[in-house]
């Protein structure tokens, strides 16, 4: 005799990656929405290489892309204000912007301090 199996579907893995918020909700108003702009991805790159350019060994990689990124996520967000963002990237900007004046300065520093060694001998 000849067995068929039923016919079965093939399990399907919905894609988790981009949930979509709940009914009814935009991105800012799904929950951490408002506080973090998952819609704008610039601004919360530019937010952390700002906070990471903080670190002196850091400064002169992460402030550039701060302040590059920041440019990006303000711009999105002067396309469509729903996704957010707008804090996020003015906090890069700014941060990014210190980040490379305090970078200047430790090299600054560290040029005096080999110019300043190498007279003395």
């Amino acid at each position: 005799m000849d067995e068929q199996e039923p016919n079965v579907p093939p399990v399907v893995q919905p894609d988790y990656s981009q949930v979509p918020p709940p009914q009814g909700q935009t991105p800012s108003s799904a929950p951490l929405g408002g506080m973090i702009p998952l819609g704008n991805s610039a601004s919360l790159i530019s937010y952390y290489c700002s906070i990471a350019g903080l670190l002196p060994c850091l400064a002169l990689v992460c402030a550039p892309i701060a302040i590059v990124y920041a440019r990006k996520g303000l711009k999105a967000h002067a396309e469509n204000p729903v996704i957010g963002g707008r804090t996020h990237s003015l906090v890069g900007l700014y941060l990014g912007i210190f980040d490379a004046l305090l970078c200047l300065f430790f090299v600054v520093l560290i040029v005096g301090a080999f110019i300043s060694d190498a007279s003395r001998h």
